[in-house]
């Protein structure tokens, strides 16, 4: 009498990098990127215990000392922090990439024709009226 075995175990090698590059290679991924890093900055800036922390790593400086050999020299920017080099820095490159996107897709892509870009005219007129 043979024994047939109930569970078979398989070894195989699952090599990260090809997941991670599938799931990079999706729609819908940096939507969920984009969520889940929102989730993580709203925990952390509310939550009792990380609220200070979050805070102070907001008001931490930002500068780069230039001196010279006389003893002389500047700090580059002046009264820098990580919250003004986000509001300053970042947004702008942010607001640039969408103004790309935007003119990207009027000239060659959905919102190429008249008809196709009615809704979202209306949408961001809405937006901005509310």
């Amino acid at each position: 009498m043979k024994l047939i075995p109930v569970f078979t175990w398989t070894r195989r090698f699952v090599r990260l990098g090809n997941r991670r590059e599938r799931f990079l290679q999706q729609p819908w991924s940096q939507g969920i990127i984009l969520l889940s890093c929102v989730v993580v900055a709203m925990l952390l800036a509310n939550l009792p215990w990380t609220r200070d922390f979050y805070f102070n790593l907001l008001e931490t400086d930002l500068a780069i000392t230039v001196s010279t050999p006389d003893g002389g020299g500047f700090i580059f920017p002046a009264e820098m922090t990580v919250e003004k080099f986000i509001n300053d820095i970042l947004m702008v490159v942010f607001f640039f990439t969408v103004g790309l996107e935007i003119k990207r897709e009027i000239v060659c892509g959905e919102l190429s024709t008249p008809r196709k870009a009615v809704m979202p005219v209306i949408a961001a007129l809405g937006g901005v009226l509310a």
